[in-house]
């Protein structure tokens, strides 16, 4: 199994070339750089790539529409295409970017968030099982970091990468379970059971049965609790208990 980033890096180099040219270099610019139109090319062409020698791969941060559509194409041919995607795609956008100070910088990741538009189609891959596996991309700084140099850091220089394994499960339990959009089983599927195959660790993961290791994780989907930042849109995590037994 291969796991790709779809991105075309010849043409976001360009992009950043011509942007910083024309001194366009605030944080908006970034989803400017890493243009949606570079991530479908790119994963058109790493479909293209594993049709012809015949290899499985599995696309990982899925961001934009256009890579559902290149997918779902694939996977409607048989062929063995797979594909992940993130919270950031589903519940941040371009617009939290596109901030009057360098706050937005706490949203700069690769690929990043596309236009709100965007988001029902990314829905409706999870919907309809082109996207298979919904994980974290994982990847942490420390907003002081991220904007170390100043109020005018240049999008180019912005720390790639938001954190995702604490907020990944709550937000998008309260997304698919609230309103019915996926069964209590789908919700387990696609955020453990098809990754522990996808990974070659099933059986012994994202099953529960004797002889595999349990990973147990307790929710009480009645209860609300408030973003810690933000004061809209409770999400309905509340306390977990996790242990590892076997």
């Amino acid at each position: 199994m291969i796991m790709v980033h779809a991105e075309n890096d010849a043409c976001i180099r360009w992009l950043t070339d011509r942007l910083l040219e024309s001194r366009k270099s605030a944080l908006r610019y970034h989803v400017t750089a890493h243009s949606a139109v570079g991530e479908r090319e790119a994963a058109y062409r790493a479909i293209s790539f594993a049709e012809l020698i015949e290899t499985p791969i599995l696309i990982v941060h899925v961001s934009s529409v256009g890579v559902v559509e290149e997918v779902r194409r694939a996977q409607a041919r048989g062929l063995p295409i797979y594909a992940e995607t993130c919270p950031q795609y589903l519940f941040l956008s371009a617009e939290d970017i596109d901030t009057v100070d360098m706050s937005g910088a706490k949203c700069v990741c690769t690929p990043p968030p596309r236009e709100r538009s965007n988001q029902p189609g990314m829905w409706s891959g999870i919907l309809d099982g082109t996207l298979g596996v919904f994980s974290s991309d994982h990847s942490p700084w420390n907003y002081a970091d991220k904007i170390a140099g100043g109020p005018d850091t240049p999008f180019n220089k912005v720390l790639n990468g938001i954190p995702g394994i604490e907020t990944r499960l709550p937000l998008f339990f309260s997304a698919t379970q609230s309103d019915g959009r996926l069964t209590l089983n789908q919700f387990v599927d696609i955020t453990t059971t098809t990754p522990a195959r996808l990974y070659g660790l099933y059986p012994r993961k994202g099953v529960i049965r004797v002889g595999s290791d349990a990973d147990f994780a307790l929710w009480d989907p009645a209860r609300n609790r408030d973003h810690p930042q933000r004061d809209a849109a409770p999400t309905r995590s509340i306390t977990r208990l996790t242990r590892a037994c076997r």
